[in-house]
């Protein structure tokens, strides 16, 4: 079919129907179907807000994307590029996952299988000294809930964000 109709059609009701959007994310932009018209597509966006950042996810050329997106597992698994240089000083953003490797549910999830708070707080302030966002992502279950043990890891992570002598392992 017509994907780029499609997804200008789609593109347009979200960003005329909906108020200011800040930002697109586009995973995977240069798949078989909208590759070739990556351009267009990103254009039709700047052209219905053209405050809006686009994303083109994992894009190493400023040409492709407004931001560099970092998928920190994902990319450090390819060998390729994890994070931003040390003298960045583009728009970034680093994705992670508080599970092993994983951007769902896993059943055999425990308290002491996810990062650690340490970890999660040195991620913070490395993204931070390299001018990036740091986005983690967080699983609910199976019944659409994040679980106590994980709710009570994000909150030792703001305890210790905003105190770092804090920090628990």
């Amino acid at each position: 079919g017509d994907f780029i109709k499609f997804i200008k059609l789609q593109l347009t009701e979200l960003l005329t129907q909906y108020g200011a959007v800040d930002l697109m994310w586009f995973d995977q932009y240069e798949n078989k179907y909208t590759g070739a018209q990556w351009q267009e597509i990103k254009a039709h966006v700047h052209a219905l807000q053209p405050n809006c950042l686009v994303l083109a996810n994992n894009s190493t050329n400023f040409m492709e994307t407004d931001i560099h997106g970092y998928e920190y597992p994902w990319l450090k698994i390819m060998k390729l590029k994890p994070l931003p240089p040390e003298d960045n000083t583009n728009v970034a953003e680093v994705c992670d996952c508080i599970t092993p490797g994983a951007w769902y549910w896993q059943t055999n999830l425990t308290e002491k299988s996810v990062t650690s708070t340490a970890e999660v707080v040195g991620m913070l302030k490395l993204c931070n000294s390299r001018q990036a966002n740091y986005l983690l992502n967080v699983p609910p279950d199976r019944t659409g809930r994040i679980p106590e043990w994980l709710v009570r890891r994000l909150g030792e992570i703001g305890q210790a964000w905003q105190s770092p002598k804090t920090a628990k392992p």
